[in-house]
């Protein structure tokens, strides 16, 4: 589970749709903006729109297995940055291997893993 203090608050979000640089995958669409209030950690949030999974129970099981992902490998990531991954159509029928390959390939991209050197 990914902790309150490491998720990015509603009203932060409409900041980075527009302000912040969009990578893509298959399975979702991951939004960053640099973010100095928090130097030492980065934030993290998961929109699943109804269009994507038209039953709750079907958002909610994205953004858990989004979460997961996230709080997996939130030691890896650089600190400092706010984020939103944005569910694709293709994230409730994909598999859970499938959606975690699709997110550290986005945090790749966007050069958001540590290099452990």
């Amino acid at each position: 589970m990914l902790p309150r203090q490491l998720r990015v608050r509603k009203d932060q979000i409409p900041e980075i749709m527009r302000f912040g640089k969009s990578f893509l995958s298959q399975t979702s669409t991951l939004k960053i903006i640099h973010s100095p209030n928090t130097p030492q950690e980065s934030l993290f949030t998961v929109v699943v729109g109804a269009k994507i999974a038209p039953l709750a129970v079907d958002r909610n099981k994205i953004k858990r297995q989004f979460r997961h992902i996230i709080s997996k490998h939130k030691s890896n990531i650089k600190p400092g940055f706010m984020m939103v991954f944005l569910a694709s159509k293709m994230a409730p029928k994909s598999l859970f291997i499938d959606i975690e390959r699709d997110i550290l390939y986005l945090l790749s991209q966007a050069g958001l893993i540590k290099n452990n050197k």
